[in-house]
């Protein structure tokens, strides 16, 4: 059994742990998602109790909460002061907070399915980067095995199908919004493994993972471009993929299956092609058209 327990400490200062820089909020998520997943994999057994004390930045795994995060009376509520914006999916697989190992108000999260970048999404973005100061990063967050872009691989592989979503608008905006990914991902597989992929019984498998990640890539670059004027030595924008099996946020590499850590994102098409291609002859992708 893994147990969770929030540790009030009063002698902690009000958001005195707050990274001030760009570097130092990407390496809290990267080492408070490393923890996370180091936990979630402990061999434990049935009628065990896993005990873990994960430092970082001097506290522990569970961060301590501040006073004012406690507060009960709407007259105290503290102000939101989160250090990151994480744009990220419904997926209830997927629970933000947690697998970053931060605490409340470290995060302002925005969750849509498929990481679809809409006019609301981008409202809530665009009020995050505009209204709170502490922020030095945004983050689009996708996952493997995400229901959103498999409805899209679907629906582009066996386009007669997509009457069902045509006449279903919430559904439709959501698809259509994902198929850019999906067609790069179609001609990056195409150019990296030849035309022959079409036959191979895995390629759905490979092309719904290789959309999953070129959609983090496009989301984010788009996100770069839209803000371009804030885009600073304050504030910049990542992305990365949390790996349902591992439970590490990462991307697949080009020599290792997965690689840990979250990504700067591109400053325009030609580099996300580029990475696009790397991704698409990554051995992540390769063991996948290789299954047996």
């Amino acid at each position: 059994m893994l147990e969770l327990l929030l540790r009030y400490n009063p002698e902690i200062k009000p958001k005195a742990l707050n990274p001030t820089t760009i570097n130092q909020a990407v390496a809290r998520l990267d080492t408070g998602n490393r923890a996370f997943a180091e936990l979630v994999v402990s061999d434990v057994g049935p009628d065990e109790t896993a005990e873990h004390a994960i430092q970082f930045f001097g506290a522990d795994f569970v961060r301590p909460q501040l006073e004012q995060d406690l507060q009960q009376a709407i007259a105290d509520a503290p102000a939101q002061a989160p250090f990151a914006v994480v744009f990220g999916c419904s997926d209830a697989r997927v629970p933000t907070e947690i697998l970053f190992a931060q605490g409340f108000n470290d995060i302002f999260v925005v969750r849509v399915a498929g990481n679809v970048l809409g006019a609301e999404c981008l409202g809530s973005i665009d009020y995050a980067i505009q209204t709170l100061d502490g922020v030095r990063v945004v983050v689009v967050l996708g996952h493997t095995g995400c229901g959103a872009i498999t409805a899209a691989v679907d629906n582009f592989l066996a386009p007669l199908g997509y009457l069902a979503v045509a006449a279903n608008p919430p559904l439709r905006s959501i698809v259509d919004g994902l198929m850019t990914a999906v067609r790069g991902a179609v001609h990056a597989l195409e150019i990296a493994h030849g035309p022959e992929i079409r036959t191979n019984p895995h390629a759905r498998a490979a092309l719904i993972e290789l959309a999953v990640v070129l959609n983090s890539a496009f989301t984010a670059a788009a996100i770069k471009r839209i803000y371009k004027d804030h885009i600073s030595e304050k504030l910049d924008v990542f992305f990365g993929v949390y790996n349902l099996t591992n439970h590490r946020v990462g991307l697949p590499g080009p020599e290792q299956i997965w690689q840990d850590g979250l990504t700067a994102a591109a400053d325009d098409e030609e580099a996300v092609n580029a990475l696009c291609q790397e991704w698409a002859r990554s051995p992540y992708i390769t063991r996948i058209l290789a299954q047996r």
